[in-house]
């Protein structure tokens, strides 16, 4: 399914309180859906450098983007993430948050951390940019050195020989002459210059920036351990720390982080790594107003 272009926000809207999950958005959509959409396998997203105004419950999230390839502005989303967590693995996990986690709140975990890996493998998974400019620069010049060969009246052939080549090209195809097709070709040879030119000013946006499905994962996981009434802190001063003392939120995410797929982890090296991976997570996100 084509969707017109969206850029990445995030919902802001609570929970009704009711004991099912919600499934609003994982981090985008501004096209005024609310709530309930969710990526189809198969579902193209095309990022856009603006949009219209948010409607009321949703607000713009502006990352800071760190240096890296420009990619271009549409990812594909796959089958929905089959991750879970065994009853073991949520012991472990509590163990390590120093909290009881209800029903409700695991399902809330697990939906989001689900939506945080189909959103991750897509946009790690999506097209470079610039290998759409080669794409693209190839084909304007092969169809300008189509438009030449078919302009050209060089003595290599006799005018008589080239207008019969013409004619019986254009004949086999239903055709009177080869008019109408130069002039799609010189159309296509525009088409491509323009492109080129748009990919130009949409490579300066730097879409679906290294850590950006993970920095949404990480507000999402704050938002509900708020909500929920469990810790959420993540002190980076840790000479102030006492030895070994770890912020409960940290623990968590690290536990958890050791159940999805190596790829998607991110800030492995330590706890203070990761402690600090968290507090830039929540602060690289700011309205743009």
């Amino acid at each position: 399914m084509r969707t017109d272009p969206v850029t990445l926000l995030e919902h802001s809207s609570r929970p009704s309180g009711k004991a099912e999950a919600t499934n609003a958005p994982f981090g985008y959509d501004c096209r005024g859906t609310g709530p309930g959409l969710q990526p189809d396998a198969g579902q193209i997203i095309t990022a856009a450098p603006a949009c219209p105004a948010p409607t009321v419950g949703w607000r713009w999230m502006v990352v800071v983007v760190a240096k890296s390839k420009p990619k271009i502005p549409r990812i594909t989303f796959a089958a929905p993430s089959q991750f879970s967590l065994d009853e073991g693995r949520w012991i472990e996990i509590e163990q390590a948050f120093g909290c009881c986690l209800d029903g409700q709140t695991r399902q809330e975990i697990l939906v989001v951390t689900k939506q945080f890996l189909q959103f991750d493998e897509a946009q790690t998974s999506t097209g470079r940019m610039e290998d759409a400019v080669k794409r693209t620069r190839r084909l304007c010049e092969d169809a300008t050195a189509l438009l030449a060969t078919l302009a050209d009246t060089s003595c290599r052939y006799k005018t008589i020989t080239r207008d019969y080549v013409d004619e019986t090209i254009a004949a086999s195809g239903g055709q009177d002459n080869l008019i109408n097709f130069t002039a799609q070709i010189s159309w296509f040879v525009k088409a491509c210059i323009a492109a080129l030119d748009q990919m130009e000013d949409m490579t300066a946006h730097r879409f679906w920036p290294d850590g950006l499905a993970w920095q949404i994962w990480i507000k999402q996981l704050t938002r509900i351990a708020k909500e929920h009434h469990l810790p959420t802190a993540a002190r980076k001063d840790t000479d102030k720390k006492k030895p070994g003392q770890v912020s409960p939120f940290v623990a968590f995410v690290w536990k958890l982080q050791a159940y999805i797929p190596a790829a998607h982890r991110r800030a492995t090296q330590s706890i203070d790594a990761l402690s600090g991976a968290i507090s830039t997570a929540r602060s690289r996100t700011k309205s743009p107003v």
